[in-house]
């Protein structure tokens, strides 16, 4: 399917799937997220989605971090639990005005950051007692996989987590790949 690089068109996509948006007040953040509940279970599947918009060159990030193909709701969508939500990351979605009092170091060196980790705590908590879920499996691709990491280390809710493509020791990472350090970001090796 083609879609994405906008909430408009993600939204349009989703829809015709069951899915419906919200956007999660979370802190300091507010964090795009879609849910589809056919009915209640007891376990809640949460994709949560990468990095985002690729950088145009090494050194400058992308003006925007919404992701150009949101594999991790291509996931959700294809998942049989009569739930589902799909999770966005900080500053994603966002519009132009409200994306430049975010920050692109949420989307850069702070990514994983605590108030970013905070910030996608709430959106779970939010997005569980949604569906009336008691638990949550948490998915990550890529950056999310890390987030996906450290939140289920901070929860008592986690039936179980998985990543896809996910970068989990981050100064090896960033040194491999000859990336300047991550600072401020959680490492969750050193959790």
């Amino acid at each position: 399917s083609s879609f994405g690089g906008s909430r408009e068109s993600l939204e349009n996509w989703a829809l015709a799937r069951g899915f419906h948006a919200e956007t999660i007040d979370a802190g300091r953040f507010r964090i795009f997220s879609m849910l589809r509940r056919q009915f209640a279970a007891a376990t809640l599947p949460v994709y949560i989605e990468g990095d985002g918009a690729p950088w145009p060159s090494a050194f400058r990030p992308p003006r925007d971090p919404t992701p150009l193909r949101p594999v991790p709701l291509l996931l959700a969508d294809r998942d049989p639990s009569p739930a589902a939500a799909y999770l966005g990351r900080p500053c994603q979605y966002l519009g132009e005005e409200e994306r430049n009092q975010c920050g692109n170091g949420y989307w850069s060196d702070r990514r994983f950051s605590p108030e970013v980790l905070e910030a996608m705590n709430i959106a779970v908590t939010r997005l569980k007692q949604h569906a009336g879920a008691r638990r949550v499996r948490l998915i990550g691709y890529s950056g999310g996989g890390v987030v996906a990491a450290l939140l289920a280390m901070r929860r008592d809710d986690v039936t179980e987590w998985v990543t896809i493509a996910a970068p989990l020791a981050l100064s090896d990472w960033t040194a491999a790949q000859g990336l300047s350090p991550l600072t401020g970001s959680l490492d969750p090796l050193t959790q």
